[in-house]
């Protein structure tokens, strides 16, 4: 939000749902930019295909977000890993001696490591140091469309061949 003016800001802080609108801003300046004849209609579709994308990606991450793994479901892996763990002792005492310990214990950490895993991986997105590194992606993203609006070339120079 830190290109947005004031009054941009006020319209947005009451909004739950925030992309949709700054989309819908973003397609209205393109349009002006079109009636103003600084932009071409072919230039503009191809704008408007990217932010639907764009807005169709959103709507995926957002179905991520509000989409857990059902809780019934996430207790009966873990009981069933626990109650796992606690019989493989029986079955691995007679082959494995002394030994079975270690590899109970190996067992465990690994099954309920997985567990943990899928738990981290439910929820993505966040400030965690194992979520997705939004704050990153979201700086190259304008770096690099300063850089295509700055007037970065965006074809590699002819070289000639000898």
């Amino acid at each position: 939000m830190a290109h947005l003016e004031a009054p941009e800001r006020a319209a947005l802080e009451p909004l739950e749902h925030r992309a949709p609108a700054l989309l819908a801003w973003v397609t209205a300046r393109f349009s002006a930019m079109v009636r103003a004849g600084r932009l071409t209609e072919q230039r503009l579709r191809s704008v408007d295909r990217n932010l639907t994308l764009l807005n169709e990606a959103l709507g995926g991450c957002e179905r991520i977000v509000q989409t857990p793994v059902p809780f019934a479901y996430a207790q009966h892996i873990k009981v069933l890993v626990t109650l796992f763990c606690y019989s493989a002792p029986f079955v691995f005492a007679e082959q494995m001696g002394w030994a079975t310990p270690l590899a109970v214990g190996f067992l465990a950490f690994a099954l309920m490591g997985i567990d943990e895993i899928g738990v981290e991986i439910e929820d993505p997105f966040g400030y965690d140091p194992n979520d997705l590194p939004l704050e990153a992606i979201g700086e190259l993203v304008e770096k690099t469309s300063a850089d295509v609006l700055a007037g970065a070339p965006s074809t590699p120079p002819v070289s000639r061949v000898a």
